[in-house]
């Protein structure tokens, strides 16, 4: 064999070695990943939105778990496509809410339960 097509051969090799150690070091293949990090972006943004609609005194709570929420989806899909997706969701809080803070209680039926486990496992693996 030609040093070429070794240097091919070995470089396949590497590539298939270190995409199968990204999608299993984390145990998630690469689809669940996606899907956790939108989760994580969604959850961003009700946090951040919790953060303004809830009383001053749960503040602090609500915004960090928003920004462990968002870095999370940041490293797990990018900065662009997770601020996309907290865009959307925020839209779509927006629209759940008509527009209407008074009615962020049916925000919190949606996304309250989910997005509290998913920030509270998180935090327990730290």
């Amino acid at each position: 064999m030609t040093n070429r097509v070794v240097l091919r051969i070995r470089t396949f090799t590497a590539v298939v070695v270190l995409t199968g150690w990204l999608t299993t070091a984390s145990g998630l293949s690469i689809g669940e990943r996606e899907a956790l990090g939108q989760d994580f972006a969604q959850c961003a943004a009700y946090f951040f939105n919790a953060a303004k609609a809830k009383p001053m005194s749960d503040y602090e709570t609500l915004y960090g778990a928003a920004e462990v929420a968002f870095n999370r989806a940041k490293r797990m899909l990018g900065s662009e496509e997770a601020e996309r997706l907290m865009a959307d969701a925020s839209s779509e809080i927006s629209a759940i809410m008509g527009g209407d803070w008074l009615n962020f209680a049916r925000v919190e039926v949606r996304f309250s339960g989910h997005c509290t486990e998913l920030i509270n496992r998180e935090v327990e693996k730290r």
